[in-house]
């Protein structure tokens, strides 16, 4: 399955950003403040990690950044590379 070993890296990749996310109360009560506030913000950071992604959006050049999120993210091209060597 060509795109098998992409879909499980991915799956690992948000389990693990889910348990190192913001706490759902804390996403639920941006969301409420979003649906009532008037007007509400253009963005609602929750969690340190959205915080520091933002920062480091505004610090860096784009090809910097999105070489850091490349990083830290699951490797598509790797996986489907690994998936084409397997046998079956």
């Amino acid at each position: 399955e060509l795109y098998g070993t992409l879909i499980e890296r991915t799956l690992e990749f948000v389990r693990k950003m889910g348990q190192n996310g913001a706490p759902p109360e804390k996403v639920a009560d941006a969301v409420q403040h979003a649906l009532t506030a008037d007007p509400p913000r253009t963005r609602y950071l929750v969690g340190v990690d959205a915080k520091v992604q933002a920062l480091l959006a505004g610090l860096l050049p784009d090809r910097a950044f999105d070489a850091l999120m490349a990083a830290a993210g699951p490797k598509p091209r790797e996986a489907l590379l690994a998936a084409t060597r397997s046998p079956g």
